[in-house]
C-alpha cells in the first residue's frame, strides 16, 4: 500500500515515468534496430544461397518434409520456402527461430560447403553447423557498418611567431662543412699569392673539388629533404581535405539527427500530453460516475443506512471507489483475457492453416494413388478379357488341330494298308525283267512314297544277292548229286538222296 492515500473516489494522477513504464508509447530509440535489421537480411540471403545449392531432389525433398508442394521447377520450389519462412517470420515474430527451423531440415554437408565458401570453415566435428551458421550471421551484422566515415588522428603543432626558430642539427653541419672547406680554400689562395710553389696550386685545387664535392652532396640531400617534405605536405593537405569532408558529413548527420531527435522527442510529447489528458477526461468521466453513484445510494437510503444487505452494509465514501476499482480490475481481466483469446484464435487459424495444407497434400496424394489404382485395374481387366479371348481361341484351335490330326490318321492307315496291297505286285514287276513293267514300277512306287530311289536299289540289290546266292548254291548242289555213286551211298536211301540233291 502507498503511503499517501488519495481521497474517496479520486484515483492519483500518475506521473509521467509510470505513464512510459506501463504503457510504452513514447518508444526510446533503439540503437541495436540495426544491427536487427543487418541480421535479418543476412539470414534471408543467406539462405537464399544455401537454397541454390540444392539439387532438385534435395529441394523435392525438402519441401515434402516442410509439407509444402513438390511439383514446379527448382525456383518456384525456392520461393515456396522462402515465402514460408517470411509467414513463420511474420507469425511467431522470431525470424532466428523460422530460419533455425529451416536450418535443421538441411542437410550438414551443404553447410559446410557454405561455410567454407564464405570463408568460415569448420574445423571440428564437435560444432554444430547450423548453431555456426547463425553466429556467422550475427557476426557479419555487427561488423557491417553503414557511411564512410572512419576516425583519423591528425597531429596539429602550433607555433607562436615570437618564437625564434632555431635550425636542425643536420642543417647546422651542413652550414659548419661549407664553412670549413672556405677556410682551407682561402688558405691556400693566400699560401698561392705569397709563394710560387706548384705544390700550393696542388692544394688549393684538392680544396676546392673537396667544397664542390661537399657542396653537390649538401645539395642531394636538401633535394631529397624537400621532396620528403612536399610529400608529406600533400599528404597532411589530403588528409586535412578529407577530415574537412568528414566534418561536413558528421554536420549532416547531426543536422539530421538533430531533427530526427526533435520530431521523435515532439511525437512522444504530443502523445504523452493526448494520453495525460485522455487519462483526466477518464478520471473526470469517473468522478461524475462516482457522484452519480453515491447520489443514487444516498436518494435510496441515506449515507450510513444504505438499503443494502447487512453483511455488506458500509460508507460510501469507501464503497464507491472500491466498486471503481473492482471494475477497473474486471476491465483489465477481461482485456487480458481478450488478447489471450486473440493469441489463442492466432495459433488456432495458423493450426488450421497448417493441417489445411496437409489435408490437401494428402488428399492430393490419396487422389493421385486413387487414379492410379483405377488404370491399374482397368489394365487388369483388359489383360484378363484378351487372356479369355486367347485361351478361347487356342483351344478352338486345339480342337481342330486335333480332329485333322485323327483324319490324317485314319488317312494314314488306309494308305499304309493299300500300299501294303499295292507294294508285293509292285515289287514282283520290279524283278519282272521287263524293262517297262520294271520303270512302271519304279515310277509308281516313288510317285505314291512307298520307296525312293535309294530304298529300290537297296531292294533290288538285296533280291538279285539273294538270287545269286540260290544259284551259287544251286550249282554247288548239282556238282555234289553228280559225284554221288549210281548206287548211292552207304547207309543212305534214294529216297532221303532225292530230297536232298532237290
Amino acid at each position: 500500500m502507498p503511503s499517501e492515500q488519495p481521497p474517496p473516489g479520486i484515483r492519483k494522477a500518475p506521473t509521467r515515468s509510470r505513464l512510459l513504464a506501463k504503457y510504452g508509447k513514447a518508444r526510446a530509440l533503439n540503437p541495436f534496430a540495426e544491427e536487427e535489421k543487418r541480421a535479418i537480411i543476412n539470414m534471408a540471403e543467406g539462405t537464399s544461397v544455401l537454397l541454390g545449392m540444392h539439387n532438385t531432389a534435395e529441394l523435392t525433398s525438402l519441401c515434402g518434409v516442410m509439407c509444402l508442394g513438390t511439383e514446379g521447377t527448382n525456383k518456384e520450389k525456392k520461393e515456396r520456402i522462402l515465402r514460408f519462412v517470411a509467414d513463420e517470420t511474420m507469425r511467431t515474430h522470431n525470424p532466428e527461430k523460422a530460419y533455425s527451423a529451416l536450418l535443421h531440415l538441411m542437410w550438414e554437408g551443404i553447410l559446410f560447403e557454405y561455410l567454407r565458401a564464405m570463408g568460415q570453415p569448420l574445423k571440428s566435428a564437435e560444432l554444430d553447423p547450423r548453431v555456426y551458421t547463425l553466429l556467422f550471421w550475427r557476426k557479419r551484422a555487427l561488423e557491417q557498418h553503414e557511411g564512410t566515415f572512419r576516425p583519423h588522428y591528425v597531429q596539429r603543432q602550433v607555433r607562436s611567431r615570437f618564437i625564434d626558430e632555431k635550425l636542425d642539427d643536420d642543417l647546422r653541419a651542413l652550414l659548419n662543412g661549407v664553412a670549413a672547406k672556405e677556410v682551407y680554400v682561402k688558405e691556400s689562395e693566400k699560401r698561392i699569392k705569397g709563394n710560387n710553389d706548384y705544390r700550393n696550386v696542388v692544394m688549393y685545387l684538392a680544396a676546392v673539388t673537396d667544397m664542390h664535392d661537399f657542396e653537390q652532396d649538401a645539395r642531394s640531400y636538401l633535394m631529397d629533404e624537400v621532396s620528403m617534405l612536399r610529400g608529406r605536405m600533400d599528404h597532411a593537405g589530403e588528409s586535412l581535405e578529407l577530415t574537412r569532408s568528414q566534418a561536413h558529413e558528421m554536420e549532416g548527420k547531426h543536422h539530421v539527427m538533430a531533427s530526427e531527435w526533435c520530431k521523435t522527442l515532439a511525437a512522444q510529447e504530443a502523445s504523452v500530453d493526448a494520453y495525460v489528458g485522455m487519462l483526466n477526461d477518464q478520471l473526470c468521466d469517473r468522478n461524475a460516475m462516482a457522484g452519480i453513484i453515491e447520489e443514487f445510494l444516498e436518494s435510496h437510503g441515506g449515507r450510513e443506512g444504505n438499503k443494502l444487505h447487512p453483511t455488506s452494509r458500509s460508507d460510501l465514501s469507501d464503497l464507491v471507489p472500491r466498486l471503481l476499482a473492482r471494475y477497473e480490475l474486471d476491465m483489465l481481466a477481461a482485456s487480458e483475457e481478450a488478447t489471450r483469446d486473440s493469441g489463442r484464435l492466432r495459433r488456432a487459424h495458423a493450426d488450421l492453416r497448417r493441417t489445411s495444407r496437409v489435408l490437401a497434400f494428402e488428399t492430393a496424394r490419396a487422389d493421385a494413388k486413387e487414379r492410379e489404382c483405377e488404370w491399374w485395374a482397368a489394365r487388369h481387366a483388359a489383360l484378363q478379357r484378351k487372356a479369355a479371348e486367347r485361351v478361347a481361341q487356342l483351344e478352338a484351335e486345339v480342337g481342330w488341330l486335333i480332329a485333322e490330326a485323327g483324319s490324317g490318321m485314319v488317312e494314314r492307315v488306309v494308305t499304309e494298308r493299300r500300299f501294303d496291297l499295292v507294294r508285293p505286285g509292285l515289287e514282283a514287276m520290279l524283278v519282272s525283267g521287263k524293262a517297262d513293267d520294271e520303270a512302271k514300277a519304279v515310277t509308281l512306287l516313288e510317285t505314291l512314297g512307298i520307296m525312293d530311289r535309294d530304298g529300290i536299289a537297296q531292294h533290288l540289290e538285296g533280291f538279285f544277292m539273294q538270287r545269286e546266292d540260290i544259284e551259287q548254291r544251286t550249282a554247288i548242289a548239282a556238282a555234289a548229286g553228280k559225284n554221288v555213286p549210281a548206287g548211292g551211298g552207304a547207309g543212305k536211301s534214294p529216297k532221303k538222296g532225292g530230297k536232298k540233291k532237290k
